[in-house]
């Protein structure tokens, strides 16, 4: 393995389980903070999807792309919504990340997140975000009163988890 793809995945491996020092030692080195391994999955999907918000802040602070999307077109804010990390979330809305970006299941972060136990904070988040955003007409529009209980046009609420 070369000394690009070792810090590459230094990097990747530590985003995944939350260790802070082999990130930063990884970016220090030279590592591209928007790395990805075999499955197109990047520092801060990693990071994001297993709720490590310091590390998801240093990824962003390094100029790491919110909306990068991974070989299945999920991005970190999928992640983050699926497994109910609402303030990686939130730092991800923040820098740019949208939660009507579809994955090539034709799911958003918002459908990744119905049906679990964390989806009214989180759907309270989105609409709050999207609020102060006062987004485009394309994105798609949350309502606060809306039933959250009522599966996806494909009878589920999602996968459990994406192994991130």
């Amino acid at each position: 393995m070369s000394e690009t793809a070792d810090l590459a995945e230094l990097l990747l491996e530590g985003a995944r389980y939350g260790d802070l020092e082999d990130c930063q030692q990884a970016l220090d080195q030279g590592a591209k903070v928007d790395s990805r391994d075999s499955q197109g999955r990047t520092a801060l999907h990693m990071a994001s999807g297993n709720g490590h918000l310091e590390i998801t802040q240093v990824l962003l602070k390094g100029g790491a792309e919110a909306t990068a999307a991974n070989d299945d077109g999920n991005t970190p804010l999928h992640y983050a919504c699926l497994n109910g990390h609402l303030e990686v979330a939130q730092e991800l809305l923040q820098h740019g990340a949208s939660p009507s970006q579809l994955n090539r299941h034709l799911r958003t972060p918002v459908d990744e997140a119905l049906g679990k136990q964390h989806q009214d904070a989180l759907f309270r988040l989105l609409a709050a975000t999207q609020k102060e955003n006062q987004c485009a007409s394309s994105e798609v529009v949350l309502d606060p009163d809306a039933d959250l209980t009522i599966p996806s046009k494909y009878g589920d609420s999602g996968p459990d988890q994406y192994g991130a």
